[in-house]
């Protein structure tokens, strides 16, 4: 399951010149591509949602709503965006429904090509950008992927999935959110519901095993932390106030020995 969460901040709404657009849609483009081929090399199952408690009961959930809203029959269409594993886009395949699975990274797609699903084409794209047609799918699916995208992205983003889906068709989009953040879970309902109806929300509470969570893993934090200054940097500017000093503290080489011992 991966562990990136959902931050809503203020997004830019400056209007660009189309060269600028174009040439900063390139630039985005290979970054993620460069940034998803390194995390698939280098951890492929931090995307298998089947490899945690919640990531099953979240793909549980996703089919038990898809399901309930979508009546299977011939000649449908569906588009999995960030197919990952491709968990659903074989659920999908097995009701006998052709799928256009999306990935920044060819590395997922080459996997799903070997595994010979029927009714699949492959697409190496990017969301929110991707080369899809207009107005063809009956049902759209963006689960655990809008977190991955810039901030600045992610009224495109909503954009984009609602250009794909028909009038009738249905939209799966899941995340997860930062239980830190201030008011993320409205920040998301407001961008969803500004161009979608929505029928059903379906909320997961983790907030108590995520914080316990945090506890266990923080140990392993301050190591990698101290050993690797990149990693430490990253994690300073998440940080702000007294929780970025106890950060610095935590990350010393005397606590270090400590916390070397602790996380065994």
């Amino acid at each position: 399951m991966t562990n990136e969460k959902l931050r809503i901040v203020a997004t830019d709404t400056t209007l660009k010149s189309a060269k600028k657009q174009t040439l900063r849609k390139n630039t985005k483009r290979t970054e993620a591509k460069a940034k998803f081929d390194h995390l698939w090399q280098t951890d492929q199952e931090q995307f298998n949602p089947l490899e945690s408690c919640l990531g099953r009961e979240r793909i549980k959930r996703t089919w038990a709503l898809i399901n309930e809203f979508m009546n299977f029959k011939e000649n449908m269409l569906a588009t999995d965006l960030g197919v990952g594993f491709g968990v659903l886009t074989l659920k999908l395949s097995n009701e006998n429904v052709a799928v256009d699975a999306v990935d920044i990274s060819n590395i997922p797609l080459k996997a799903l090509q070997n595994k010979e699903i029927k009714n699949l084409r492959l697409f190496e794209d990017y969301v929110p950008h991707t080369t899809l047609e207009s107005n063809v799918y009956d049902i759209a699916l963006a689960t655990d992927m809008i977190a991955y995208l810039n901030p600045a992205e992610y009224r495109l983003f909503f954009s984009e999935v609602a250009r794909l889906i028909k009038k009738d068709g249905i939209v799966v989009i899941s995340t997860p959110i930062d239980i830190y953040s201030e008011d993320a879970l409205q920040h998301f309902a407001t961008l969803a519901e500004s161009l979608f109806h929505i029928d059903k929300w379906h909320l997961s509470y983790h907030s108590y095993f995520l914080r316990l969570l945090s506890l266990f893993e923080a140990p392993a934090t301050f190591v990698k932390a101290n050993q690797n200054n990149a990693f430490y940097q990253e994690q300073l500017k998440k940080r702000f106030s007294i929780n970025q000093f106890l950060f610095k503290i935590n990350c010393s080489k005397p606590a270090y020995f400590f916390w070397s011992f602790v996380k065994l």
